[in-house]
């Protein structure tokens, strides 16, 4: 199989379509916006509730009001000069009381690139564990080549 070479000595696009373009195809630079707004009140009481009932904070349980601050330092957090609640920090992942979808008419799809990842296989394993024995969703599909995978014929399926 053979490549046509363009005039600047690359395989590929030209080099000027590169610059304007990014590999993802939108325009250098601009970052597309993925921010879920709201998805409303969760209103399904958790398949975790009886690890949850303690209020302590363990693997089973994450506070919903609890936030993971943004600096990792002391002297990171005391250069900000804000009062603990301004303070950056993003939502903790991790299993909550309410949820927002009934695991039993949930299916969620595991999207991988491929590659080497060491460890890679036990998080799927892991997270294939928790929906089926902890959250009983039903079925759970694999999905491999990144978002190219997405197609019905290249979807592997693992039913609990």
């Amino acid at each position: 199989m053979s490549t046509a070479l363009n005039t600047d000595g690359h395989d590929g696009p030209p080099a000027e379509a590169v610059a304007v373009m990014g590999i993802d195809g939108l325009p250098r630079g601009s970052v597309p916006d993925v921010t879920v707004k709201t998805l409303g009140v969760p209103k399904i009481a958790s398949p975790m509730a009886p690890l949850l009932e303690s209020r302590q904070t363990t693997e089973h349980y994450v506070d919903e009001t609890d936030r993971v601050l943004l600096d990792d330092t002391l002297s990171g957090v005391i250069g900000r000069g804000l009062p603990v609640d301004q303070l950056p920090g993003l939502e903790p992942c991790g299993p909550r009381r309410k949820i927002f979808f009934d695991p039993s008419k949930t299916r969620a799809a595991i999207v991988t690139c491929g590659g080497l990842c060491p460890g890679l296989n036990d998080v799927i394993a892991g997270l294939v564990r928790n929906l089926t024995y902890h959250y009983k969703v039903r079925r759970v599909i694999g999905i491999q080549n990144g978002y190219q995978g997405s197609s019905p014929r290249t979807a592997t399926t693992s039913s609990s």
